[in-house]
C-alpha cells in the first residue's frame, strides 16, 4: 500500500522537545515545478529521482552551453543572424539554468528567494522569447520567402531581451508577492502568478506549433519529390522535427499534462527533455551540424598552413576551399501546379532535408557538395537552416 512519508533528504534538527522537533532543510527542487499552474504532491521517491535528473541534466546543459557558445562565437565563418539566434537562445538557457541551481532553494530568506524567482522568470522568459524567434526566422527562411537582405539581428537583440524585461516588470509591479514560496523560489501557483510564466509560454508554443507543422509539410513534399524509397519524405519530415523541437520548446507542453501523482510519469519527461534541452540543441546544431563541421576543419585547415606544418596538406586544402565557392549549375525542378511547392522554396526545402536528414544522391555528395550548394546564393549562410 502506497503512503506519504517525511522525506529526510537534506535536512538536520536544529531543537527538540518532548512535543516537537524543529528542523532546517535544504529542499530539493525538480525542474518539472516551472511548468506547473498548481502545487501537486509527489512520494519521496519520485521527488529524489526528479531532484537528481534535474540536477545531472542541467549540469550536462551548462557545460554543453558553454561549447556551444564559445563554437557559436570564435568560429567567424558562421557569422550570419540564424548562428546569432541560436547563441542567444543558449545565453539565455545557461544563464537560466545557472540562476536555477544556485537559487532555487534559497526559501530561507524570502527577499532573496524573490529575487531569484525574478531573475528565473526573466532568463527563462527569455528563453521562451528566443525560441520565438528561432521559429519566425525559420518561417521567414523556408515558409514565407521575404527576400529581404537587411539584417534584422538590431531587432531580434531588441525583441529578444526587450520584451522578457517589460513581461516580468508587468508581472512583478502586479504581484510581487507572488515571487518565491515556502518550498521554492520560483512563481507562486497559490496566487496565480504562475500564469505570468505559463501564459506567454503557451502562446509561444501554439505559434510554433503551427510554424513547425509548415515547415516539416514543406520538407515532406520536397523529399517525396526526390527520394530514392517508398518512406523517404516520412523519415525527413520525422527527423526535422526531431531537430527542430529543442529550438522551438514544444517540448514544455509535458509539464502541463503533469496534474496529478498518476501523471508523474509526464515530470519524468519533462525534467529529462527540457533539463538536457541545452545539450540537444548542441548535439543538433553544432556536433551533428554539417555547416559547422565544415567551419571547424576549414579553420584547422588555415591554422595549419600558417604554421606551415604540412605542405602537401596545405595544397589540397586550398584546392577544397577554392571548390567549396565555385558555382553550382541550378537543378532541374519538378513543377506541381496543385501542390503550392514552387521551385524557390522547393530549392531551399531540398537543401534543409539535405541537411537535416544527411540524405546524399550518390557517394559522391559529401561535405564539400554541401557546402558547395550552400554557397551558390547570396543568402547563403541562411539556407542550410537548423541541422
Amino acid at each position: 500500500m502506497d503512503c506519504w512519508v517525511w522525506s529526510s533528504l537534506g535536512c538536520s534538527v536544529t531543537s527538540h522537545d518532548d512535543q516537537t522537533v524543529h528542523c532546517q532543510c535544504n529542499h530539493t527542487t525538480n525542474f518539472a515545478i516551472l511548468m506547473q499552474v498548481r502545487h501537486i504532491k509527489i512520494a519521496a521517491v519520485h521527488v529524489i529521482a526528479l531532484s537528481s535528473i534535474t540536477y545531472i541534466g542541467c549540469s550536462i546543459t551548462l557545460l554543453t552551453q558553454f561549447m556551444a557558445v564559445t563554437v557559436f562565437t570564435f568560429v567567424g565563418s558562421l557569422n550570419c543572424e540564424r548562428v546569432f539566434i541560436h547563441r542567444n537562445l543558449c545565453i539565455a538557457i545557461g544563464a537560466a539554468q545557472i540562476t536555477f541551481l544556485a537559487g532555487i532553494k534559497a526559501v530561507s530568506q524570502s527577499m532573496v528567494c524573490a529575487v531569484v524567482a525574478l531573475v528565473l522568470h526573466y532568463f527563462y522568459t527569455a528563453m521562451f522569447i528566443w525560441m520565438l524567434v528561432e521559429g519566425l526566422h525559420l518561417y521567414s527562411k523556408v515558409v514565407q520567402v521575404f527576400g529581404t537582405e537587411k539584417s534584422r539581428i538590431i531587432y531580434y537583440t531588441i525583441f529578444g531581451w526587450g520584451v522578457p524585461l517589460v513581461l516580468v516588470v508587468i508581472s512583478a509591479g502586479a504581484d510581487w508577492e507572488g515571487y518565491g514560496t515556502s518550498y521554492s523560489c520560483w512563481l507562486s501557483t497559490r496566487r496565480n502568478t504562475i500564469w505570468a510564466f505559463v501564459g506567454p509560454a503557451l502562446a509561444i508554443m501554439f505559434v510554433n506549433i503551427v510554424i513547425l507543422a509548415a515547415v516539416v509539410r514543406i520538407i515532406m513534399a520536397s523529399a517525396k519529390l526526390n527520394r530514392l524509397g517508398e518512406y523517404d519524405h516520412i523519415r525527413s519530415g520525422i527527423k526535422g522535427t526531431l531537430f527542430l523541437l529543442p529550438l522551438l520548446g514544444l517540448t514544455w507542453i509535458f509539464g502541463l499534462v503533469a496534474v496529478n501523482e498518476e501523471l508523474v510519469v509526464f515530470q519524468y519527461l519533462f525534467a529529462i527533455v527540457n533539463s538536457l534541452q541545452g545539450f540537444f540543441i548542441f548535439l543538433f546544431h553544432c556536433v551533428l551540424n554539417t555547416e559547422v563541421r565544415q567551419a571547424l576543419k576549414r579553420l584547422k585547415q588555415r591554422r595549419s598552413l600558417q604554421r606551415g606544418d604540412n605542405v602537401s596538406s596545405g595544397s589540397n586544402s586550398q584546392s577544397i576551399l577554392s571548390t567549396a565557392w565555385l558555382p553550382t549549375k541550378p537543378s532541374k525542378q519538378l513543377q506541381h501546379k496543385g501542390n503550392q511547392v514552387t521551385p524557390q522554396r522547393e530549392k531551399r526545402a531540398t537543401t534543409v532535408v539535405a541537411a537535416w536528414t544527411g540524405h546524399n544522391q550518390s557517394k559522391e555528395t559529401d561535405d564539400s557538395e554541401i557546402t558547395r550548394s550552400s554557397r551558390s546564393s547570396p543568402d547563403a549562410d541562411e539556407m542550410t537552416l537548423f541541422i
